[in-house]
């Protein structure tokens, strides 16, 4: 931490200081760098995760985009997407839409993300979104922010960490991270599940 703390940029460090902070309020280490700590969350991409999770613990008013009706501009890329959205046959314009999400405008990404989430397919719904999202001066709406942090599991999640004494969103956090809610994933490496546990490392901690 002190090393990315000296060197690291802006939003390296704010997501450094998200883990240590909570790793503090869990009283898993101790230390009295706390606001310390938030002004780094606060110093991260504006509107970006680190920044809200700085505004929430810090008690600061979070100007969320409101959900309305724009005028978008549609392209010839974009009726011919959104075409396939619009009667019912999602699965081709999934098809086609991939290797042209940076072609497409927010509208059509968006429901392109929400078809992904519903289904499941989250590691794909937040690629999608995160087009969206990762534009320069973005401001995220609450629609946006559930499709980029799924909350899937989540009964499962806050019984486990209820039970074992840690955050629930560390463990939904490394989740997203590890497998982004794909419980049937296998990794290259032969790391299988929600957390990408080795098969060796999740019999021994059974």
């Amino acid at each position: 931490y002190e090393q990315v703390l000296l060197y690291g940029d802006k939003e390296t460090l704010a997501a450094y200081s998200w883990v240590k902070y909570l790793a503090l309020k869990s009283d898993l280490i101790s230390g009295n760098d706390e606001s310390q700590l938030i002004d780094s969350l606060l110093n991260g991409r504006h509107m970006g995760f680190y920044n809200l999770m700085g505004s929430l613990v810090s008690e600061k008013e979070i100007n969320f985009a409101q959900n309305q009706n724009i005028d978008y501009k549609y392209s010839e890329m974009d009726n011919f997407i959104k075409g396939f959205f619009d009667y019912g046959l999602e699965e081709f314009g999934m098809k086609y839409l991939s290797g042209k999400e940076e072609q497409l405008n927010d509208e059509v990404l968006r429901i392109a993300s929400v078809f992904a989430a519903e289904r499941g397919r989250f590691l794909q719904s937040i690629k999608l979104i995160n087009y969206v999202t990762s534009k320069e001066g973005f401001i995220y709406s609450h629609d946006d922010l559930k499709l980029m942090y799924p909350n899937e599991y989540s009964f499962h999640i806050d019984s486990l960490s209820e039970e074992n004494g840690f955050p629930g969103v560390l463990l939904s956090g490394l989740i997203r991270t590890e497998s982004a809610f794909t419980h049937d994933i296998i990794s290259t490496a032969g790391a299988v599940g929600l957390s990408q546990l080795m098969p060796e490392t999740a019999e021994e901690q059974a």
